[in-house]
């Protein structure tokens, strides 16, 4: 190599080494950029999957809910295990299929229950129970008198009355004799 093309070599080292240097500084953080961006994305595609895998139950634990039923907003107040129980002037079991909800900003948070609605009836069915049933266009008002696996019993003005409980559009907990008079001839 010639002395005069070492030389500019030489000379231009040191300008050509800060230039490769920030060269190479700009993309190792352009790559650690991509690499925390890819982590990111992956860790968001995670808890987007492990959410599509959660049932309206595990939903249902986390913050406080309002059902909407019957054109009126009500408190979540227990999580069944395949049901709700709703405040308000009177109580309503609602089953998981047929519950529409939102958040709420009361903060109140729901009580969790391991039963299921048919051990749930069972208990109401012992206290003999005065309900309104709701069932698809049907209101039947009685006393529960027998939670099967499959159906619910009420004797209503009418006489013995059973429902199945995939049926059941909800359960509204009732007073007084006036209301299982009131119904309407089942």
């Amino acid at each position: 190599m010639c002395e005069d093309c070492w030389a500019r070599r030489w000379v231009g080292g040191p300008v050509a080494d800060t230039q490769l240097l920030k060269l190479l500084s700009s993309l190792e953080v352009q790559f650690d950029a991509a690499v925390a961006r890819e982590e990111d994305e992956a860790a968001s595609d995670l808890a987007f999957s492990l959410r599509q895998g959660l049932n309206l139950r595990d939903v249902l634990r986390k913050g406080a809910w309002v059902a909407r039923h019957d054109g009126v907003e009500r408190h979540v107040v227990l999580v069944g295990r395949d049901f709700v129980a709703c405040s308000g002037p009177e109580s309503v079991l609602i089953p998981l299929r047929r519950l529409v909800v939102a958040p709420s900003a009361s903060g109140v948070h729901a009580r969790i229950s391991l039963l299921p609605l048919v051990e749930t009836l069972r208990g109401l069915c012992r206290s003999g129970a005065l309900v309104e049933v709701s069932a698809r266009d049907l209101q039947l008002n009685g006393r529960m008198t027998q939670a099967g696996p499959d159906h619910l019993a009420l004797t209503t003005i009418a006489g013995k009355t059973f429902v199945a409980l995939d049926a059941i559009d909800s359960i509204r907990l009732v007073g007084g004799r006036e209301r299982e008079a009131a119904s309407g001839g089942l």
